[in-house]
């Protein structure tokens, strides 16, 4: 915000709110005391955030980021022309679960049967987890390797998914799988740390679609690169502040990413990752911060 002529120091009042993992039924509680203090725009971090707003208020501005498929899940109008007082940014959509895929084969050259883990509504094709699946489907053929979907259905109130989430990871290992992906999904990433540790657990490398999940444990991410997702995030906030109509601001598409693996989880699973995936990798974690392959 800085670099866009806004300081906190100076002409800029931020309130911070968070709500820690497996914390969702807060959210309300947290989204009234938000709205209670009218602030000029509201940032979104995540689709359920951005759809408790939502639902809150039809005249605070509101900027999303981390929120995929804005338009089927009734944030906004389409993406050229919000509507509303909604707009921000998504992550592109269109061949990342073969590039996911492609990415978990190079570093794992064995990895033959992939478990893929869903809520229920994957086998629609009107949904976007549907879609997903179809895509890693034709995915799975190019590169060469068997799939199949392990379910966690929700549980008690409906939003309880600690057991069936373990117990689907278990099924995963017990049918024979040697890696995992996720199709994306907001209650899935709320349990990224217990879905991160349990793929640990049954030896399963995993490949995620959000930095956390490796920052949790999980094998390697590839991911929106978050400083420049957040950048346009400022922009937006701006350009409110200043006057323009968040229904008029098309949604930004978010074109870079990074490629995550965590080196800890690597030597945990006994993997030796090949020095040509290494080159690839943006971001390390743990390995005692070991250097780039493309630093020496």
């Amino acid at each position: 915000m800085s670099e866009l002529g806004y300081d906190e120091s100076r002409n800029l009042d931020v309130a911070f709110h968070f709500i820690s993992e497996g914390e969702g039924d807060q959210l309300p509680a947290v989204v009234r005391r938000i709205i209670a203090a009218h602030p000029d725009v509201v940032v979104a971090i995540g689709p359920d955030a951005a759809l408790e707003l939502k639902r809150a208020t039809s005249t605070i501005p509101i900027v999303v980021a981390a929120a995929p498929d804005p338009v089927e899940r009734g944030l906004v109008e389409s993406y050229s022309r919000p509507g509303g007082n909604i707009t921000g940014v998504a992550p592109l959509a269109s061949g990342l679960g073969l590039k996911r895929l492609e990415m978990l084969k190079e570093a794992v050259p064995d990895l033959s049967r992939v478990a893929v883990l869903s809520t229920p509504g994957w086998d629609s094709r009107s949904t976007s987890k549907g879609r997903q699946w179809v895509d890693l489907q034709a995915a799975a053929r190019e590169v060469g390797v068997n799939i199949f979907v392990v379910e966690a259905r929700e549980t008690g109130s409906g939003t309880d998914t600690t057991n069936t989430v373990l117990e689907a990871i278990a099924e995963a290992k017990l049918r024979g799988a040697d890696g995992l992906l996720l199709l994306v999904d907001a209650v899935l990433e709320s349990r990224r740390s217990l879905i991160a540790q349990a793929a640990q657990h049954h030896a399963l490398p995993g490949m995620f679609y959000r930095l956390e999940f490796a920052e949790e444990g999980g094998l390697l991410a590839y991911a929106p690169d978050t400083l420049s997702e957040y950048r346009l995030v400022a922009q937006f906030v701006v350009q409110i502040i200043n006057g323009a109509n968040p229904a008029e601001l098309p949604i930004a598409r978010q074109t870079h990413y990074e490629t995550v693996l965590n080196l800890d989880t690597a030597q945990e699973l006994g993997l030796e990752i090949p020095s040509s995936f290494l080159f690839k990798v943006t971001k390390f974690i743990g390995g005692a911060q070991r250097a780039h392959p493309n630093d020496g």
